[in-house]
């Protein structure tokens, strides 16, 4: 995968890596998209003349595609994930109200690999039926 700081009017079909605002402040293209003609119009409407992306090569893994991958190895017994992936990020939620289990060695020996972190609640705390916990 390349960085590139192109002309928002090339970036199609690249990834983007930042979300756009808008004079308002509010988000008019978010990070993690694919950009197609369509994301092209909001940013040219927003006066964006140059955009971060991400350039994904042959063999390269999607950022979300990879995030699901990762969750669905690190999800324990008792958690669902929410679905979609998106920003390269998946939450993990209690299925039922209970004590959240951690292998902190485990957490802290992923966190360390270059370019992934999860995030997770204290280890032995109340996991509340419904909330994330990861």
């Amino acid at each position: 995968m390349k960085v590139k700081h192109l002309p928002a009017g090339k970036a199609l079909g690249h990834v983007l890596l930042h979300n756009v605002l808008g004079a308002d402040g509010k988000r008019v293209v978010a990070k993690g998209l694919r950009l197609e003609a369509s994301h092209l119009a909001l940013l040219r409407s927003a006066g964006v003349g140059r955009v971060w992306v991400a350039i994904v090569e042959s063999g390269d893994v999607r950022e979300d595609e990879a995030a699901a991958e990762v969750a669905g190895m690190v999800a324990g017994s008792g958690l669902d994930r929410r679905s979609p992936a998106r920003g390269g990020s998946v939450d993990l939620i209690a299925a039922s109200d209970g004590m959240l289990q951690l292998d902190a060695r485990r957490l802290l020996r992923l966190n360390r690999l270059p370019g992934l972190s999860v995030a997770a609640g204290a280890n032995g705390s109340f996991a509340a039926a419904g909330k994330r916990v990861a």
